[in-house]
């Protein structure tokens, strides 16, 4: 499996767990302290060794890309990706200390949404580019 795809199969991995949290939490007044606890474990695994090192090499592609729709969708995918990061260590590390827990989750989980979302369209956007190139 190319590396490309592992980053992106790790980014389904860690919606799909945040979603089952969120959905816990719909449920439950408190949600599930394990599946946080699965969600945070998969997000510094997954993120450490396999989405991080994927961005790290493909900002340089996408840096030097003279193709503006693919470099324009990669780098709003990037801003998203380091907003979700600080969002998401906001509330591992402060959680709701200022009552802004319910509004910081909203953001989460509708970035996270907003992200998948330009992933796909960062995708496609590459393969019908690539194919107009040959």
């Amino acid at each position: 499996m190319s590396v490309s795809k592992k980053a992106f199969w790790a980014v389904v991995v860690i919606l799909i767990s945040g979603l089952a949290v969120w959905v816990q939490s719909q449920f439950v007044e408190e949600p599930t302290f394990w599946l946080t606890v699965l969600h945070v474990l998969l997000n510094a695994i997954l993120l450490t060794f396999v989405v991080m090192p994927f961005f790290i090499v493909h900002r340089r592609l996408l840096l030097s890309s003279k193709k503006w729709l693919s470099r324009w969708s990669g780098v709003a995918i990037e801003f998203i990706f380091y907003i979700q990061v600080v969002i998401g260590l906001y509330l591992l590390l402060l959680g709701d200390t200022d009552g802004l827990e319910a509004s910081a989750l909203w953001l989460h989980l509708n970035l996270s949404l907003l992200f998948i979302s330009f992933i796909v369209l960062h995708l496609v956007l590459v393969k019908i580019l690539s194919k107009r190139a040959h």
